[in-house]
């Protein structure tokens, strides 16, 4: 059945054939005008899988290498024999999965890529409180829905996907788990008690079976690059008039659809076999994958695979259900054919976009690898950049193989009649009888071994395109030499890493803006009111309620900058251990007990397993005495120099929590803030004191500070002098 708001039914016959003919054209619009990127989708899957299509091989050897030149005759199959060896490249494969997986580890740094924060108006009571709690509820139901969806695996996937491809199509759904289950319901009963009263008793359970929907989220499908169609020259799906996405299914698919109300029953019923997908259409870059891995498949359809257009169109069509595009404007519509050709195809969807999408647009963004010209559809790909060198690495490879080839079984120059017989093998044991002097009847030609040079220029081909790509030997799990400091090594790096994170924050930002915007709306739109979400989130349990969230909310995209920040944190926390361990004179001054804590802070370790605390049982009960004499009897305790602060702080601190909220009933407390203050001024103080001084006090030394000492001491032992 079409949606409620649809101008269109099944019955305006007239009008669904005109609509897929008009689609029909359009599509094949499409197909002519993506066919240079059809072709660079195709290289670059040929080049990830190592090359291995000898048809694409021979085109891009010519491309690369210029080889065609040095033909002497016209025979287009000539070229093929320039070179005996046919070898691919790991290069671009070895490249994707570096920058793939750079990306998936900044993603996965953290517990989610984005987080909503509230929007607040302050005039209103109550307003940040709640708007927070909501900003909770919404950040912890995004992170349950991610293992739902197996969003892991799923951004695996899609990195890999558009470092290979440069763009990438993703779609956002509103998956529902419908199951028929068995459901128990009580039949009541009304009983009559003994003194009068009724009460209500359980007759019986009666047991049925229901289809349910079980479970129902928002969900992000990653789409093949090949699946779009639509107009190359607008640079965004949003404002496109067609968008066409084409797949293939197994017919209990449209069946399960209509059971869930997305199709129609009656036109499903007029899908035959003349539908059936014919495995050839729509299989351009499908079937030059299998080539890339040297699979041959037939074209012939062998499975019950239909193919099935998604059609998002703005129809202008009035309310007596006419096309009219020069007085009615036009309304975006969701509609379903499945066959071979959409003119002859079947319809059995017809939907008004704004009854399936809260925010009446194409559920579709383009995700670009890298910044380019935003005046088309697709940008620039990593694969178009190393393009060349990788087919000259082919060709240099290929070249050096059949030199050395050459110079293993050189070719022979003979004089007629010199050597009796035709069999000129090289094998142990052979016998050649001549007629005349050897050095006349026969002799090896001499091959000039420029394998060493091939070799040399291989190697610049491999910096020039990992200098192109931002991936230096560092990223590669390669050493920088023996000669490069640590210092140097480390600037390299971060060098090299802020261009690779300014792109990955360019991608984040378009994936996770479009999902958390679309997240937001598909969740009050779509959510089952029944359902209840138990998380534990952080030791916190929380019982959400998806369809009952409500709020206005920025989505706030920032995992690269606390990564990045992240990684300057620990950088430099690095280098401030080193120093202190070169340098004994600074180490005396620190307390190795905190650093250590900072530094598995930085590194997200749990610190209490590993870090003993400060033990000073004198400071403890000093600190307890304190305590007591200023609360019970009133007397100011002033704090002195020397004292371990750190220990006082936690044991006054700690005391002053059990008053809170009861500073009437007890006056004292103020003395106790005092004394914390002050205790607070001379931690300050202190290590300033020490710093300036070049020596560390001998009082109430941590545990944790004398074993740094140590630790620095036995360093700096080993410091040349």
């Amino acid at each position: 059945m079409p949606s409620k708001s649809s101008k269109i039914s099944f019955d305006d016959a007239e009008l669904v054939r005109d609509i897929q003919a008009k689609t029909d054209k359009i599509f094949e619009l499409y197909k002519t005008q993506r066919e240079d990127f059809l072709d660079i989708w195709k290289i670059n899957d040929y080049m990830v899988r190592a090359g291995q299509n000898e048809t694409i091989r021979a085109d891009e050897r010519a491309r690369g290498a210029g080889l065609d030149e040095y033909d002497d005759d016209d025979d287009d199959t000539s070229s093929d024999e320039t070179e005996l060896a046919n070898t691919g490249s790991t290069l671009m494969f070895r490249m994707m999965s570096q920058l793939a997986s750079r990306g998936v580890a900044v993603q996965k740094s953290r517990p989610s890529p984005f987080k909503y924060t509230p929007v607040i108006n302050e005039r209103i009571f109550r307003s940040k409180e709640e708007a927070d709690e909501q900003a909770d509820q919404w950040n912890v139901y995004a992170r349950w829905v991610a293992k739902q969806d197996k969003l892991n695996i799923k951004s695996i996937e899609f990195w890999h996907a558009l470092v290979k491809y440069g763009n990438l199509p993703v779609m956002m759904t509103m998956a529902e788990d419908r199951r028929r289950v068995m459901v128990s319901e009580p039949v009541y009963r009304s009983v009559q008690g003994p003194t009068g009263e009724t009460r209500i008793e359980v007759d019986e359970i009666k047991h049925s079976k229901k289809n349910l929907i079980v479970k129902s989220f928002p969900s992000i499908e990653i789409m093949t690059i090949d699946s779009i169609y639509a107009d190359i020259l607008i640079p965004s799906i949003e404002n496109q008039d067609v968008v066409i996405v084409v797949s293939t299914h197994p017919r209990h698919f449209f069946w399960s659809g209509a059971r869930n109300g997305f199709f129609d029953k009656n036109q499903i019923a007029k899908i035959d076999k003349t539908h059936v997908w014919d495995g050839q259409t729509n299989r351009d870059l499908a079937q030059t994958r299998m080539d890339n891995q040297k699979i041959e498949s037939p074209l012939e359809n062998v499975t019950d695979q239909y193919l099935t257009f998604d059609i998002f169109f703005r129809c202008p069509i009035d309310d007596d259900g006419e096309w009219n595009d020069e007085e009615v404007e036009p309304e975006l519509y969701w509609f379903t054919v499945v066959g071979n050709t959409i003119a002859d195809g079947v319809m059995i969807r017809i939907d008004r976009m704004i009854d399936v999408d809260p925010d009446d647009e194409i559920p579709i963004a383009i995700i670009h690898d890298l910044p380019d010209d935003n005046d088309i559809l697709y940008h620039l790909s990593r694969g178009q950049i190393i393009r060349s060198n990788y087919s000259v690495e082919c060709t240099l490879k290929n070249q050096a193989i059949d030199t050395g080839t050459a110079i293993n079984r050189p070719p022979i120059i003979e004089r007629e009649g010199g050597v009796r017989g035709d069999d000129r093998r090289y094998k142990p044991g052979a016998h050649w009888i001549a007629d005349m002097p050897i050095d006349e009847a026969i002799k090896e030609f001499q091959i000039k071994n420029t394998v060493p040079n091939s070799i040399d220029l291989l190697e610049w081909i491999s910096k020039d395109s990992r200098m192109a790509l931002g991936v230096d030997k560092n990223d590669l799990g390669e050493s920088f030499g023996a000669r490069t400091s640590s210092n140097e090594a480390s600037i390299i790096s971060r060098s090299n890493t802020t261009p690779q994170l300014i792109t990955i924050n360019y991608v984040m930002d378009q994936l996770w803006t479009f999902y958390a915007r679309k997240f937001v709306s598909y969740t009050k739109a779509f959510s089952i009111p029944e359902q209840l979400v138990a998380v534990t989130d952080d030791d916190v349990e929380y019982s959400i309620r998806p369809a009952r969230l409500f709020g206005e909310f920025d989505v706030v995209v920032d995992i690269v900058d606390e990564y990045e920040d992240g990684l300057l944190e620990v950088q430099a926390l690095n280098d401030f251990m080193r120093l202190v361990g070169e340098f004994p004179v600074y180490g005396a001054n620190v307390d190795f007990a905190e650093l250590l804590i900072e530094y598995a802070k930085k590194r997200h370790l749990d610190y209490s397993k590993f870090v003993r605390p400060p033990m000073d049982e004198d400071a403890r009960e000093t600190a307890l005495e304190e305590n007591k004499v200023m609360i019970h009897a009133g007397v100011i305790v002033a704090p002195r120099p020397g004292q371990n602060h750190d220990i006082h702080l936690a044991e006054h601190e700690g005391e002053r929590l059990r008053y809170k909220g009861i500073e009437d009933e007890w006056p004292t407390v103020r003395l106790l803030d005092t004394h914390i203050e002050q205790t607070k001024f001379l931690k300050r103080q202190a290590q300033p004191t020490r710093t300036a001084s070049g020596t560390a006090p001998t009082e109430n030394t941590t545990e944790g500070m004398a074993q740094g000492n140590q630790i620095a001491a036995a360093a700096g032992a080993q410091v040349p002098q």
